[in-house]
């Protein structure tokens, strides 16, 4: 599991994508995202934006202090680390036959 100080290093890897917002955290979770850590300051307004616009969504959130989160990401009330999906070789799309 990871940690919060964990996120701005994340940053700068490849392999690693920051999610900040809700928003973001449901769509990736809704497509498969496997999530390295989430952390909020809130965590009964996360429940409620997850009861109100996600119910298929659960989150388990790391609950820290305001302070920690905005220094991390000063406008989210939620941030999570994931590992990047892995994508495609672009050559190995380009030598695709294409439609026929």
């Amino acid at each position: 599991m990871a940690e919060l100080a964990d996120v701005q290093r994340a940053r700068r890897d490849p392999g690693l994508v920051v999610l900040e917002g809700f928003h973001a955290v449901k769509h990736a979770v809704r497509f498969g995202a496997e999530l390295l850590g989430v952390w909020t300051a809130d965590a009964a307004e996360l429940d409620a934006l997850a009861a109100r616009l996600a119910p298929d969504i659960a989150l388990a959130p790391t609950i820290v202090d305001e302070r920690e989160l905005t220094a991390v990401v000063p406008r989210a009330q939620v941030v999570a680390l994931a590992r990047r999906p892995r994508q495609p070789d672009p050559d190995g799309i380009l030598a695709l036959p294409g439609p026929e």
